[in-house]
């Protein structure tokens, strides 16, 4: 009886591992430009993370399964072993499957070749993030701009103006959880590359990606340091 509630509580903890998300609530308010740039913000992934997540559960899995099945100590230890292997190798193909439909069929290529093609998958995410923050730096120096215009001449109050602003200098604080990510990536990819496999491009690609980023990321600071002091917005990052 205590094996099968030690096993129940097992299979409890790696449902937990597999399908953890963190979320963030958005602004009530927002431009379609900002509302893309959350959404895309939430598409990011590790590329090594499936298989270090796979490993962990596997082997609380196997573990577990071997103690139900009637095993002693030496038992579950190898079936821990067994199912971090299996497990590493479901949560590679689970990180290299981020964002295909639900059941489609993983192809099969080897390491190096699944680590270019998820790096390339970020290069182009962070590329597109990029261009929505300058997109939506854009709209905001507008924005700003027509607010001190209606502010100064007395149309708008510091009230008013600060309605018009709640919350919309939180998207800062979303652009540099993405430049971490960045780093988090090129990192990954550095020690990759010290392996002896040949991903310099794609290092090089998350770096100009980068670079990229924190421009935007300024202009956008930028904007937001034209309202002025006495309204009282500040840029969380």
């Amino acid at each position: 009886m205590k094996k099968t509630k030690m096993v129940a509580m097992v299979l409890v903890t790696s449902l937990s591992l597999s399908g953890c998300i963190t979320t963030s609530q958005p602004p009530a308010e927002m431009s379609p430009t900002e509302m893309a740039m959350r959404q895309k913000a939430t598409e990011n992934k590790r590329m090594v993370q499936g298989v270090v997540t796979g490993a962990v559960v596997g082997a609380v899995v196997g573990g577990g399964l071997a103690l139900l099945m009637g095993g002693d100590e030496r038992a579950m230890a190898r079936g821990a072993g067994l199912g971090a292997l299996a497990g590493g190798t479901m949560g590679g193909m689970d990180a290299h499957r981020v964002n295909k439909e639900a059941g489609a069929e993983i192809s099969k290529q080897d390491e190096l070749k699944a680590i270019i093609a998820e790096a390339d998958k970020n290069i182009a995410h962070y590329k597109q993030l990029a261009s929505q923050t300058g997109k939506l730096a854009a709209e905001r120096n507008k924005q700003i701009a027509d607010l001190n215009s209606n502010y100064s001449s007395g149309e708008l109050d510091a009230e008013g103006y600060r309605s018009n602003m709640r919350g919309s200098t939180d998207i800062v604080r979303v652009v540099n959880g993405e430049i971490s990510e960045v780093d988090r990536d090129i990192s990954d990819l550095e020690g990759i590359a010290k392996g002896g496999k040949k991903v310099d491009p794609q290092i090089a690609g998350l770096k100009q990606q980068k670079a990229s980023l924190e421009k935007q990321r300024d202009a956008l600071v930028l904007a937001f340091s034209r309202v002025p002091k006495e309204i009282g917005v500040s840029v969380s990052g």
